[in-house]
């Protein structure tokens, strides 16, 4: 519910405002924030982490997975440095680079990189809410 909430105040000052909007993802921002190359793995709760790896210069590689917390722990051990709150939740032995969160210039780095494009949703699990199986009299 985040997400919606978010994107539709930022719908709102666009266009109340006029200003242009950029698409990031937090994967992205942090790191940006924890420098390159890196993989980051952000805590997903329920026992799982959306992780994604970023090479040299900052491109992704790969797109960005949700992983359970024993699959979290294999994919770490492949690499090096690794960033995020998924890190910690995953295995509580390793120690995350960088901050938890990105950093404010991690982000105007980004969007000054980026071109204008539109906001949207990026749903990497299936939703809890499910239709009753029988309907409500």
């Amino acid at each position: 519910m985040g997400q919606r909430v978010g994107i539709a105040f930022a719908k709102g000052l666009v266009m109340g405002t006029g200003a242009e909007t950029v698409a990031l993802t937090t994967l992205e921002a942090l790191a940006e924030t924890a420098g390159y190359p890196v993989a980051v793995a952000i805590d997903a709760r329920r026992g799982q982490a959306y992780t994604q790896r970023f090479g040299k210069r900052g491109g992704a590689k790969g797109t960005a997975k949700v992983r359970d917390y024993a699959d979290t722990r294999r994919w770490m051990a492949k690499r090096s440095r690794v960033a995020g709150s998924g890190v910690s939740a995953a295995d509580p032995s390793r120690n995350a680079v960088g901050p938890l969160v990105p950093s404010a210039a991690a982000l105007l780095r980004l969007t000054e990189q980026r071109h204008v494009s539109p906001l949207r949703t990026l749903y990497m699990r299936a939703p809890d809410a499910k239709p009753p199986s029988r309907p409500a009299l």
